[in-house]
């Protein structure tokens, strides 16, 4: 049930049947609650003549079908999608109006009941904003027509290699008003499509563009988009090999609208691109060089200073729109001398009370991270506590030290986290010399609006500090204490009993002292509504046993009472956990409906008695890593038949006879996504395990230690790999030293 109260209207109470006054819902379940008048001001009644002396009072018009439709798409805004879909059954009259409002920004299901392409023709006018889960295939050419009203489209989810010049060519054509683009991970993309678009009439609306990992974009592309696309508000660039210096200038001169840069690993980054960038775009208020050693200390200090130039010049002479701070910055990975206190205290500098004036954009510090920061002080924290209190929801830290008082290192942290209780994500991993118990109790104190936490390596940690963490953060989706080599059973059991009911990821790999105990007691957080964990990791507990998974098998119910699992779990990781055995984990995967990922490497009691059932009841396997484990052909037949959708498959150093050719041919044959294969050691096999017709998508190949693979085995099956990247043929006796050399020029050639 959804409540709508106006300060003009009655309060209406919305049921899967249709509208009710207020006064009629008493005793029913019915609330008015004070904080929902908000929606009533959103909706700006009187601009529909909706007065208090309107004809049109609640006493006679008694259903939401007779307002106007302007004002029922604004009611229509303020319910979620569960409510909005329930309006959408009761009457012809509300499906008009709720429709499109459903539509406009949909969530695509992994697996819809009828094909996108029929979704889209149906609804795609409504479209407003559009992307896919991963990975999605679908024909963006004959859909492009349907989606004319679309604003923003995100094309990531896309599967590999689908997405090509054409496709967006399409989209462009077809979307007019198009104003957000993200074309990460299209690898297929290239200038082309830049050249397209920047000719497109209204390319001069543009705000977003993503062209993450697009490898074939070059310096002429990301000129001729900006010089049209000038009034572009983000860029992201990460990882665009074929970048420059020349491109991030075009950036400087043409984008002094830019809001947002994201540029990491790339070696396009530099001091004299900082320089321009800080004069070229004067609104830049989120930097996001992450990987680029290009940059020193004496890069930033020089961006910091002309910023504040700029900002002396705008308070001075009123220039409009002038960011007064940054709002995010990442400098993680960047060069080991470049974060240091002067940087940072320049890069954020003292908020100065005096300055006023509507010209100059002061966004609060939301994001900060700092990984392998090696050279601040206990300076830096003291100033950006004073400066930046309140104000951070992320914060990474991940590997970093406080160089001049390592003995004071722990306490300098707790007291900056201490202002800080906004926090949503926190990032710790390997700061073994920032974390301990008694900053873990600040973490559990302070940081109530925890949602994620990363405390992974940090070796020094203890039960006590992580159970306070577990009892005060009762908001936590995902904890990462893979490493945590102290910690254990008690834990575990906090953060089952005492913790957040919405814990969805739980990583305790290499926590050796966890127990079948406490894993155990992980199955009754599905038991909890809406709990359950989709990802548990449990890599290198090695003292786990076939009794940590009989309580998941107790609480699953038969695949004959429901056709919903009671796990939702899509990853389970029990690498390195080698007492168990196919008497629990060929009982349990029947019940794991959503599993996309499992890792059972090293446990020689999982047989081809698993694989099959795995591959028979995980429709949606992706990754399958079964090395060191006795498989044979019957596994990988199955895998074959049923797997159709998996991409990443670990076999290699199997026990036993393993696999032959039959095996791998079946695997090849049926899973045509497949991206990554690793059967080393497999002595079985030999060329005709890699013959056969048809194109594939393998990227990676490894058949280390087979010594009857040979060169024209393997030359044939580059062949058939278009996208191969690399071959690792260590140690196969059967191929020469000029044979290796031959076969590393025919996969390195085509990049």
């Amino acid at each position: 049930m959804t409540t709508i109260v106006s300060l003009k209207l009655d309060t209406l109470h919305i049921f899967d049947g249709g509208a009710e006054p207020a006064a009629n819902c008493r005793g029913r379940g019915g609330r008015v609650a004070d904080d929902m008048r908000q929606v009533g001001t959103l909706c700006n009644f009187d601009n529909y003549g909706l007065s208090d002396t309107s004809t049109l009072a609640m006493d006679k018009a008694r259903t939401l079908a007779t307002l106007p439709p302007e004002l029922l798409t604004e009611v229509f805004h303020c319910l979620d999608t569960k409510s909005l879909r329930a309006v959408a059954t009761t009457c012809r009259a509300l499906r008009r109006t709720a429709v499109p409002v459903l539509w406009a920004n949909p969530i695509i299901p992994s697996q819809p009941p009828i094909t996108l392409e029929r979704l889209i023709q149906q609804y795609g006018v409504h479209i407003r904003s559009l992307s896919f889960p991963d990975p999605t295939y679908i024909d963006l050419v004959s859909v492009a027509p349907y989606l004319c009203g679309l604003l923003r489209i995100d094309l990531g989810g896309c599967a590999p290699f689908t997405v090509g010049d054409q496709q967006v060519m399409s989209l462009i054509a077809c979307c007019p008003l198009l104003v957000a683009i993200d074309l990460r991970d299209c690898i297929d993309i290239t200038d082309a499509t830049l050249f397209a678009l920047a000719k497109h009439p209204n390319v001069k609306f543009l705000e977003e563009l993503s062209l993450a990992r697009c490898c074939e974009v070059t310096d002429a592309g990301i000129a001729a988009i900006v010089r049209a696309a000038n009034g572009l508000k983000t860029l992201n660039v990460t990882c665009v090999p074929c970048l420059s210096e020349t491109a991030l200038h075009h950036v400087a001169k043409e984008c002094s609208n830019l809001r947002v840069l994201i540029a990491r690993d790339s070696d396009a980054v530099s001091d004299e691109v900082l320089l321009e960038l800080a004069s070229g775009c004067p609104k830049l208020t989120q930097l996001d060089v992450d990987e680029c050693l290009g940059v020193t200390e004496k890069g930033l200090l020089q961006f910091a200073q002309v910023r504040q130039d700029r900002l002396d010049e705008a308070q001075k002479f009123g220039l409009p729109d002038v960011a007064g701070s940054l709002s995010l910055l990442k400098l993680n990975g960047t060069a080991s001398d470049a974060i240091t206190d002067h940087s940072l205290i320049a890069l954020l500098p003292p908020i100065d009370s005096k300055r006023a004036g509507t010209s100059i954009c002061r966004p609060r510090l939301d994001t900060l991270e700092l990984a392998f920061a090696r050279h601040i002080t206990a300076t830096t924290f003291t100033h950006l506590a004073k400066n930046y209190a309140h104000q951070l929801t992320r914060l990474n830290l991940s590997n970093a030290t406080i160089s001049d008082m390592l003995s004071t290192a722990s306490r300098t942290l707790s007291d900056f986290l201490s202002v800080q209780p906004h926090i949503r994500h926190l990032n710790l991993m390997g700061a073994v010399e920032l974390v301990d118990d008694a900053s873990c109790q600040v973490i559990g104190q302070t940081l109530t609006e925890l949602e994620t936490l990363d405390l992974s390596e940090c070796r020094q940690l203890t039960d006590e500090g992580t159970v306070t963490i577990a009892r005060g953060c009762t908001k936590l989706i995902d904890v990462n204490l893979k490493g945590c080599t102290e910690l254990g059973d008690a834990t575990v059991r906090a953060f089952v009993e005492d913790g957040s009911a919405a814990l969805r990821v739980l990583n305790v790999g290499l926590c050796s002292r966890v127990t079948d105990e406490s894993v155990g007691s992980l199955a009754s957080l599905y038991t909890k509504p809406g709990g359950g964990l989709h990802t548990l990791k449990l890599s290198g507990c090695f003292n786990l046993t076939d009794a940590a998974l009989e309580q998941f098998i107790n609480l699953a119910p038969t695949p004959k009472s429901t056709p919903h699992p009671l796990m939702p779990l899509s990853l389970l990781c029990l690498s390195g956990c080698y007492h168990i055995t196919d008497n629990s984990l060929a009982r349990l995967t029947p019940h794991l409906h959503s599993l996309e990922s499992i890792n059972f490497y090293s446990c020689e009691g999982v047989t081809d008695a698993t694989v099959k059932v795995i591959a028979e009841h995980c429709p949606r396997l992706q990754s399958l890593v079964m090395s060191k484990c006795r498989i044979t052909d019957e596994g990988f037949e199955a895998i074959g038949q049923r797997c159709s959708r998996l991409h990443t498959l670990y076999a290699g150093f199997l026990s036993g006879d393993g696999p032959s050719n039959s095996g791998i041919s079946s695997v090849l044959g049926g899973c045509k996504e497949l991206k990554l294969l690793d059967i080393s050691r497999c002595e079985k096999i030999s060329d005709l395990a890699f013959g056969g017709d048809g194109m594939l998508q393998v990227q990676v190949l490894m058949v280390r230690c087979c010594p009857r693979v040979t060169f024209t085995g393997l030359a044939g099956f580059v062949e058939r790999c278009p996208r191969l990247q690399k071959v690792d043929i260590t140690g196969c006796c059967g191929i020469s030293v000029e044979e290796k050399n031959q076969l590393k020029e025919l996969v390195d050639g085509r990049w």
